[in-house]
């Protein structure tokens, strides 16, 4: 059966489901326990829809108890069938249904397709739309990691949030673990890249490659992969360096957590992978102040750590092309006193990425919006917002590029059209007059050289 949409009173304390496989110590968990405790008791009713594999007990982890704890109702749900879980979800009679994740497993995506609430919420457990226009009725990102246009790259409407989930801090005590003790080349300065094998694309080998050219005493540290991909990473990495060159290349084993981090703690930089880039890593580097290096795509997997940096005020580390990509990482990993002060800059401003609830508040103001069919507050792309975009590509960024490079940004050259057709007045002055470190960096990277290989969604799932 199918819910019909209802209208709460403006008082009444709203209903809000979480939804998820990954509501465990995952990095799915992770992100949305950054939300979900801190919610206002006196205006949310969270229900935990925590599903599984039949075949798994129920999770019992550090994050599981954290959300079990905030839950005013816990719902284990092993996944026998679809049919199944949709009853028990409309059972539980919903005001609106966030689905902390899209793509991770098959679930979360299927049962989307069905009108379980009345609202229903996709967020970033994982970075990318869900691509269903009917029953998913808003996508959920953050301002920092979006650019002007973003909305292009979304099917569902979205609704960005200022500031950053509250993401729980890690605390792992260093180990003074040694070099050896942890795998690493006894000397040399260590560039680091523990990312999944998926995020290795090859056009981003020629940034490898320049890296080890241009720091004779570099070692590129990447995350130890399976037979299969690791022998065609180092096909890719033959075929373009040299015998010495690949000989500085190593791929790191799992470690045990205090280890792990002491990883970052003995690594000179890290290197963020590129067009998909680091989240969770990012924020376990940025907790014991190792810098990194993010050349910033137009869509949201390719920006978390850029807006990380962005929300410790050091787009210094924020990138344009893959030669500055080169000449930033050796800079940080070679200049010992410029690493220093990164890194002490990192410590003392990284509780923007920890301890801020902004985001808190605007999810509160959103769930409430939404549940009571009111106009969206936080929908991505207004026209102020758009405005704002304008004048900082009119000032800064136009006399960069030819004629026409704000014709990738239709919305943003509208309101450029716009401001041209009329005489600022004091309060576009106000308005304009600090431009965001987001527009800053999307829209000068996005021109350089990467909108052409991001479609929107609905193209990208026509393609062949």
């Amino acid at each position: 059966s199918k819910r019909k949409p209802t209208r709460k009173g403006m008082n009444d304390v709203i209903r809000v489901g979480f939804m998820s496989k990954f509501l465990r110590n995952h990095a799915s968990g992770k992100m949305i326990s950054g939300i979900i405790p801190f919610l206002s008791k006196d205006r949310f009713e969270v229900v935990i829809i925590a599903t599984r594999s039949p075949s798994s007990g129920p999770a019992d982890d550090f994050i599981a108890r954290k959300l079990r704890a905030r839950a005013d109702d816990y719902q284990d749900v092993p996944l026998l069938s679809l049919a199944s879980v949709q009853q028990r979800v409309i059972a539980l009679q919903l005001d609106v249904l966030v689905f902390a994740e899209f793509g991770m497993e098959p679930y979360n995506w299927l049962l989307a397709h069905s009108r379980l609430a009345p609202v229903q919420v996709g967020t970033h457990g994982h970075a990318y739309t869900s691509g269903i226009e009917e029953t998913v009725d808003y996508y959920v990102t953050y301002k920092l990691f979006e650019g002007p246009e973003a909305q292009r790259y979304y099917t569902e409407p979205l609704v960005t949030m200022r500031g950053l989930v509250k993401y729980p801090r890690p605390d792992e005590p260093p180990a003074h673990s040694s070099r050896q003790d942890v795998g690493l080349p006894e000397s040399g300065n260590i560039y680091l890249c523990v990312q999944t094998g998926y995020k290795m694309t090859p056009n981003f080998d020629k940034v490898w490659r320049g890296i080890l050219q241009k720091d004779p005493d570099g070692h590129l540290v990447f995350k130890q992969q399976n037979a299969e991909n690791l022998e065609i990473l180092m096909q890719r990495f033959r075929k373009i360096m040299t015998a010495e060159e690949v000989s500085r290349i190593h791929f790191m084993g799992g470690l045990p957590d205090s280890q792990w981090f002491d990883l970052f703690r003995l690594s000179s930089v890290m290197v963020d992978s590129y067009p998909f880039g680091g989240y969770t890593t990012s924020l376990e580097a940025f907790s014991v102040g190792l810098p990194i290096v993010t050349l910033p795509h137009a869509m949201l997997g390719g920006n978390c750590t850029g807006g990380f940096l962005q929300a410790m005020g050091l787009s210094e580390l924020i990138v344009r092309s893959p030669e500055e990509y080169v000449a930033k990482a050796v800079q940080v990993a070679t200049d010992t006193e410029y690493r220093s002060a990164l890194s002490r800059k990192i410590l003392d401003r990284n509780d923007a990425l920890f301890e801020d609830e902004t985001a808190v508040r605007d999810w509160e103001q959103f769930l409430s919006e939404a549940a009571n069919k009111l106009e969206v507050t936080n929908r991505h792309g207004t026209d102020e917002e758009m405005m704002r975009y304008a004048r900082f590509a009119e000032d800064t960024v136009a006399e960069e590029f030819p004629n026409g490079a704000l014709d990738q940004f239709p919305q943003v050259d509208w309101a450029a059209r716009k401001l041209r057709g009329r005489m600022p007045t004091p309060e576009d002055r106000e308005l304009f007059s600090e431009p965001s470190a987001t527009a800053h960096t999307i829209i000068r990277s996005t021109m350089d050289l990467h909108v052409e290989d991001s479609p929107h969604p609905r193209e990208a799932m026509a393609a062949p």
